[in-house]
């Protein structure tokens, strides 16, 4: 079994004990109270909702280069006016 621990609705971290263990037997009972049992699927930043069930945070885009990046980059590959004096 799979355990989350939850603040704030959303997963900090989440924990599978090994083999043959339970999560009491790896944690102290302090720890374990910070912990819930989770889907298998869930992941560190889910989501969990109102009604108990856990989503997928959603997708961010891909950052964009700012443009002096990508003008420095053409700088950097285009042929030098001095070698060819």
């Amino acid at each position: 079994m799979k355990y989350a621990r939850v603040l704030d609705s959303v997963v900090q971290e989440v924990f599978t004990p090994p083999a043959g263990l339970t999560i009491e037997d790896c944690f102290t009972p302090q720890v374990v109270v910070l912990f819930e049992p989770c889907p298998d699927e869930v992941e560190q930043n889910w989501i969990k909702e109102s009604d108990g069930s856990f989503v997928a945070p959603p997708l961010l885009p891909e950052p964009i280069a700012p443009p002096e990046l990508e003008i420095k980059s053409a700088i950097d590959s285009s042929p030098s006016t001095v070698e060819n004096l």
